[in-house]
């Protein structure tokens, strides 16, 4: 089956510099050399070399063979929406997927054939980016992703800290989806900060306004129409106040160069899963805005700088999570003087990816 409409026309983009182009010049230049004047006009504005280009263009990322988690899907297409996609450069990665399923089909996908497949009429190609995103892409894919899938078994007795017996895996295993399965990602456009925080605990929510938790942290003074939540939460009051205003030391420098990263774009990725937005869409690009505008005036990170900072008018907090990556980072000694450095922090992250995986029991009294 192929491609229900594949893309006629390519918007190449080199930083600053923009041009559209048809299809078949790209093809035509990948293939014989030739470029038309349009595409001779836009390469002449960049240091993009022809034999450079071609190579990233058309170099193959095998398939390994190895189903990838719905989870590493959506990583996988985040990744690759920085380089093809939407014309208007929004997180729309139905299409994206769709391309990339069809492109894998035949057991490996070049960025050329991703853009081929692409089903509409225009499809964006940022140049400028193409060397970092394929080198990501197939770190990704051949090397990370396969090694935790080939280790999916073994996994437990490598991160469950269980004091007795362990029976390793859940009852259910690890969910498989296919390239094509994933929703329409909502488009994603921060206007203001956050204005309410939505904890979650279960089935039980409830609604704060940044202004009542702002308020709540620098007195201690608990509303009133609080404590019904509180009391069915099981949720010390001062528990709260101290998750909300613990201080974690992040160097802004360093974040930044983290957080631009595969690994860190991942760990990102995986903090979503306890921070997000209603649609749980485009959680890395806000948590990161969120952290470094929170780190920027003195190098430390608040729960309830993390909040205010966050640049979509709600989010949802994951509260038992929450409670739970607070309690580990103070078992480790990370707030005991209200410190802790990011590798306590990516360090928790990962522990959170293992609870989804690990089930201990007692063993058996002798």
């Amino acid at each position: 089956m192929a491609s229900a409409s594949a893309a006629k026309t390519v918007i190449l983009r080199y930083q600053d510099i923009r041009s559209s182009v048809p299809l078949v010049d790209v093809e035509d230049f990948v293939t014989d050399g030739e470029t038309s004047e349009t595409l001779q006009a836009f390469l002449h504005q960049t240091p993009l070399s022809s034999d450079m280009l071609t190579t990233l263009l058309t170099d193959e990322i095998p398939d390994t063979g190895i189903p990838l988690g719905s989870t590493d899907i959506e990583f996988l297409l985040f990744q690759l929406n920085k380089l093809v996609g939407d014309p208007l450069n929004r997180e729309h990665l139905e299409p994206l997927g769709e391309a990339l399923y069809y492109a894998f089909l035949d057991g490996s996908m070049s960025v050329l054939e991703l853009v081929r497949l692409y089903p509409a009429s225009e499809v964006r190609l940022e140049l400028h980016l193409l060397s970092r995103v394929h080198r990501d892409i197939d770190l990704f894919v051949q090397r990370i992703t396969p090694l935790f899938n080939f280790f999916e078994e073994l996994l437990p007795d490598l991160v469950c800290e269980c004091e007795t017996g362990a029976e390793s895996v859940t009852s259910e295993p690890l969910r498989k989806t296919s390239f094509c399965s994933l929703s329409d990602a909502s488009n994603y456009s921060p206007r203001r900060n956050a204005e309410d925080v939505v904890f979650a605990f279960g089935l039980i929510r409830r609604s704060f306004s940044i202004a009542e938790l702002t308020t709540f942290a620098e007195t201690g003074n608990v509303p009133k129409s609080w404590r019904y939540y509180l009391e069915m939460t099981n949720l010390d009051p001062e528990d709260l106040r101290a998750t909300l205003t613990s201080e974690i030391e992040l160097d802004l420098i360093s974040l930044d160069e983290i957080l631009n990263s595969l690994p860190g774009e991942y760990a990102l990725f995986q903090l979503g899963r306890i921070i997000h937005t209603p649609s749980r869409k485009a959680n890395i690009q806000a948590l990161r805005s969120a952290l470094i505008l929170s780190a920027a005036a003195d190098n430390n990170v608040t729960l309830l700088e993390f909040l205010q900072n966050y640049p979509a008018q709600q989010l949802i907090v994951e509260g038992e999570d929450l409670i739970r990556f607070g309690e580990r980072l103070e078992e480790r000694g990370a707030v005991s003087t209200v410190t802790a450095d990011l590798e306590d922090v990516l360090v928790e992250i990962q522990k959170e990816i293992a609870n989804e995986i690990c089930d201990c029991i007692d063993s058996p009294k002798g």
